[in-house]
Protein backbone atom coordinates (compact mmCIF):
# COMPACT_ATOMS: atom_id res chain seq x y z
CA UNK A 1 0.00 0.00 0.00
CA UNK A 2 1.69 3.41 -1.27
CA UNK A 3 -0.22 5.11 1.49
CA UNK A 4 1.64 3.70 4.46
CA UNK A 5 5.61 4.59 5.11
CA UNK A 6 8.33 1.94 6.00
CA UNK A 7 7.38 1.94 9.63
CA UNK A 8 3.55 1.22 8.09
CA UNK A 9 2.06 4.12 9.69
CA UNK A 10 0.17 5.93 6.91
CA UNK A 11 1.44 9.07 5.69
CA UNK A 12 0.15 12.49 6.79
CA UNK A 13 -2.52 12.60 3.65
CA UNK A 14 -4.33 9.19 4.02
CA UNK A 15 -4.14 10.10 7.78
CA UNK A 16 -5.94 13.12 7.67
CA UNK A 17 -8.59 11.36 4.98
CA UNK A 18 -9.17 8.41 7.61
CA UNK A 19 -9.71 11.17 10.16
CA UNK A 20 -11.91 13.32 8.03
CA UNK A 21 -14.12 10.17 7.36
CA UNK A 22 -14.14 9.16 10.82
CA UNK A 23 -15.71 12.49 11.66
CA UNK A 24 -18.22 12.13 8.76
CA UNK A 25 -19.63 8.64 10.55
CA UNK A 26 -19.62 10.66 13.98
CA UNK A 27 -21.72 13.10 12.66
CA UNK A 28 -24.02 11.11 10.61
CA UNK A 29 -22.98 12.58 7.01
CA UNK A 30 -23.80 10.66 4.48
CA UNK A 31 -20.47 9.34 2.73
CA UNK A 32 -21.41 10.39 -0.84
CA UNK A 33 -21.94 13.67 0.56
CA UNK A 34 -19.11 13.77 2.52
CA UNK A 35 -16.96 12.71 -0.77
CA UNK A 36 -19.55 15.63 -3.14
CA UNK A 37 -18.15 18.53 -0.36
CA UNK A 38 -15.02 17.39 -0.84
CA UNK A 39 -14.71 17.42 -4.45
CA UNK A 40 -17.24 20.65 -4.58
CA UNK A 41 -14.53 22.35 -2.46
CA UNK A 42 -11.55 20.73 -4.39
CA UNK A 43 -9.86 19.81 -0.55
CA UNK A 44 -9.67 23.40 -0.02
CA UNK A 45 -11.35 25.72 3.04
CA UNK A 46 -14.59 27.26 2.27
CA UNK A 47 -13.90 29.92 3.73
CA UNK A 48 -10.54 31.37 3.41
CA UNK A 49 -10.06 28.97 0.18
CA UNK A 50 -6.47 28.59 0.51
CA UNK A 51 -6.09 25.91 3.41
CA UNK A 52 -6.00 22.34 3.06
CA UNK A 53 -10.09 21.44 4.52
CA UNK A 54 -9.36 19.26 7.66
CA UNK A 55 -11.94 19.65 9.41
CA UNK A 56 -15.73 19.60 8.92
CA UNK A 57 -17.74 22.47 10.73
CA UNK A 58 -20.95 21.97 11.89
CA UNK A 59 -23.85 23.83 14.23
CA UNK A 60 -23.43 22.67 17.80
CA UNK A 61 -27.13 23.61 18.24
CA UNK A 62 -28.69 21.64 15.33
CA UNK A 63 -25.94 19.06 15.06
CA UNK A 64 -26.29 20.17 10.92
CA UNK A 65 -23.04 19.81 9.10
CA UNK A 66 -22.37 22.96 7.13
CA UNK A 67 -18.80 22.83 5.34
CA UNK A 68 -15.34 21.33 5.45
CA UNK A 69 -13.19 24.51 6.86
CA UNK A 70 -9.10 24.55 7.30
CA UNK A 71 -8.51 24.42 11.39
CA UNK A 72 -7.94 27.87 11.82
CA UNK A 73 -11.45 29.02 10.60
CA UNK A 74 -13.16 26.65 12.10
CA UNK A 75 -11.66 27.93 15.53
CA UNK A 76 -12.83 31.38 14.64
CA UNK A 77 -16.16 30.26 13.20
CA UNK A 78 -16.41 29.01 16.76
CA UNK A 79 -15.43 31.90 18.78
CA UNK A 80 -18.15 34.26 16.56
CA UNK A 81 -20.36 31.83 17.57
CA UNK A 82 -20.09 31.64 21.21
CA UNK A 83 -18.42 35.35 22.25
CA UNK A 84 -20.68 37.22 18.81
CA UNK A 85 -17.20 38.89 17.27
CA UNK A 86 -13.58 38.41 16.69
CA UNK A 87 -10.96 41.25 17.45
CA UNK A 88 -9.65 41.37 13.84
CA UNK A 89 -11.09 43.24 10.88
CA UNK A 90 -12.00 40.05 8.96
CA UNK A 91 -14.55 39.00 11.57
CA UNK A 92 -17.34 40.07 9.25
CA UNK A 93 -16.70 37.29 6.73
CA UNK A 94 -17.14 34.66 10.09
CA UNK A 95 -20.64 35.62 11.31
CA UNK A 96 -22.04 36.02 7.30
CA UNK A 97 -20.55 32.34 6.56
CA UNK A 98 -22.69 31.23 10.46
CA UNK A 99 -25.70 33.12 9.12
CA UNK A 100 -25.63 31.90 5.44
CA UNK A 101 -25.62 28.37 7.26
CA UNK A 102 -28.22 28.86 9.45
CA UNK A 103 -30.61 25.58 9.98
Amino acid sequence: NTARRSNGRLDSYHRDCARLKARARRLNLNPELFLQMQLTQRGVCYICESSPARDIDHCHRTGKVRKLLCHPCNVRVGFVERVGSLQVTDSKKYAEYIIAHEN
